[in-house]
């Protein structure tokens, strides 16, 4: 029941998010990564882009165990009463009341509920290309602020970037799935040091930033070439 509502979340980690309810209308999360996120009755339509990994469609939960498990009006009306605990502005639980009144059985229309498990299962299904995503997470990488569709502006440098090597740097976020177009993708990232409009999105490095970059290509340098075996026998007699 989170309100995402144009947030900023290019190249976040949402592995397995709780997102049931939630509501993302503009939310930016091109380039995150969103493997068995729940996103059951979100509300609004997000920006997608290059957004790696399928999610659950099903109006489920998941437990402590992080099994799966189907969501009742039971379940939904003990979190409100759980956190009625801890917000008590009026106004904000009202809104949180709301969003996650659209969990229960009959919280939305039919006809809303089948609209939205279609949204997120023609992204499931879409068809995914690993050279382009590579391509788009390369772009992304390297976008600049202000690059929207939307009256809201999109600050990307030096988040985005920033935050896609240090979680390469841990094993996990988009840029590790981008196979062997990685070493490429951080040789452009290098040339914004020099040349900002090669890499706007680089734009405000840190020393630790460049430092954390250089880690991450120095652990994906390419092996060297192997070298060509030579031969121990002995020479032909020639006549």
């Amino acid at each position: 029941g989170a309100s995402l509502d144009g947030a900023q979340l290019q190249g976040a980690s949402l592995d397995r998010a709780r997102l049931q309810g939630a509501s993302l209308d503009r939310a930016q999360l091109q380039g995150a990564s969103m493997e068995l996120a729940i996103t059951s009755r979100t509300a609004g339509k997000p920006v997608l882009g290059p957004t790696y990994g399928k999610v659950v469609t099903d109006l489920q939960y998941r437990d402590s165990d992080f099994t799966l498990k189907p969501i009742t009006d039971v379940i939904v009306d003990g979190w409100l009463n759980e956190i009625r605990l801890y917000v008590k502005n009026e106004y904000r639980m009202d809104k949180i009341s709301q969003r996650l009144s659209r969990l229960k059985q009959d919280g939305i229309s039919r006809k809303d509920d089948d609209d939205i498990k279609e949204f997120w299962l023609k992204f499931n299904n879409r068809q995914f290309d690993s050279k382009e995503f590579a391509r788009n997470i390369a772009e992304l990488v390297c976008q600049g602020d202000n690059n929207s569709d939307f009256l809201i502006p999109v600050v990307s440098a030096p988040y985005v970037a920033r935050s896609l090597i240090n979680q390469a740097n841990n094993g996990s976020g988009v840029l590790t799935r981008t196979d062997d177009a990685l070493p490429g993708i951080l040789v452009k990232m290098r040339a914004g040091r020099d040349n900002p409009a090669a890499c706007l999105g680089v734009e405000g490095f840190t020393k630790d930033d460049w430092a954390a970059r250089d880690a991450l290509s120095q652990s994906h340098r390419p092996p060297p070439p192997t070298p060509a075996k030579t031969s121990n026998a002995p020479a032909p007699n020639l006549p």
